[in-house]
C-alpha cells in the first residue's frame, strides 16, 4: 500500500437533497458567520459557519450521513483494532464557503499543527456543491486533484505527508463539509 492510498474519495456519500439543504441553511445563518481573511496572502480565507455549536438541527441532519464513511474507511483499509483507538471523539461539523473572485482559498496546509490540533486522526470533508472551474482539493505531493461534486466525500489522514489545499474556486462558490476524528 502506497501513503496515497489513504486519500479515500467516496462519490454520492451524502443525498443531493441533503447538500443542498446544509447550504440554503449555511445561507440562511447568514448572521453567525465567521469570516476568516488574514492579511497575509498565504493564509486561508474562507467563510465558515460551526454546525455543531450554532445550528444543531443542521448537524443532526448531517451526522447520520458522515458516520459510516469512517466505517467504511477503516474497513476498505483492513485497519486492525490495534491500529484504531478504542475511544475516539468528533470534532464539531463544519461548513465552509469560498467565493469566486474574492481571494478564498486555502493555500497548501496539513490538518494538524500544534498542540490543540494534535488529537486529530482522520480528517473528512464533503462537497455540498458541484464546481465545474476551480475549487479543486490538491494533494501535491501525490499529483491529486478532485474536483467538487456534490455529495462526494474525501477522506485522509490529517498529518504532514498529506499536503493539501483548497483551490480557489473560479466558476462558483464552493461549500464544504468537514471533520475529524480524534482520539480521546
Amino acid at each position: 500500500m502506497l501513503l496515497s492510498d489513504l486519500v479515500r474519495i467516496y462519490p454520492a456519500a451524502m443525498p443531493p437533497a441533503l447538500c443542498q439543504t446544509l447550504v440554503d441553511g449555511f445561507e440562511a445563518l447568514e448572521g453567525q458567520h465567521l469570516g476568516r481573511a488574514d492579511a497575509d496572502p498565504t493564509a486561508p480565507r474562507f467563510t465558515e459557519l460551526n454546525l455543531t455549536q450554532q445550528w444543531q438541527a443542521g448537524h443532526d441532519e448531517a451526522f447520520p450521513a458522515i458516520l459510516p464513511l469512517f466505517e467504511r474507511y477503516s474497513r476498505e483499509l483492513q485497519i486492525c483494532p490495534e491500529q484504531w483507538p478504542a475511544e475516539l471523539a468528533f470534532e464539531e461539523l463544519r461548513i465552509k464557503r469560498y467565493r469566486p473572485g474574492t481571494g478564498e482559498a486555502f493555500p497548501e496546509h496539513v490538518d494538524v499543527g500544534d498542540h490543540a490540533s494534535a488529537r486529530r486522526f482522520l480528517a473528512a470533508l464533503i462537497y455540498l456543491n458541484d464546481v465545474d472551474n476551480g475549487g479543486a482539493t490538491e494533494f501535491p505531493g501525490w499529483g491529486q486533484a478532485i474536483q467538487p461534486r456534490a455529495g462526494t466525500a474525501v477522506l485522509f489522514p490529517p498529518l504532514w505527508p498529506w499536503l493539501h489545499a483548497g483551490r480557489p474556486p473560479v466558476s462558483g462558490p464552493k461549500w464544504i463539509l468537514s471533520t475529524y476524528l480524534h482520539y480521546l
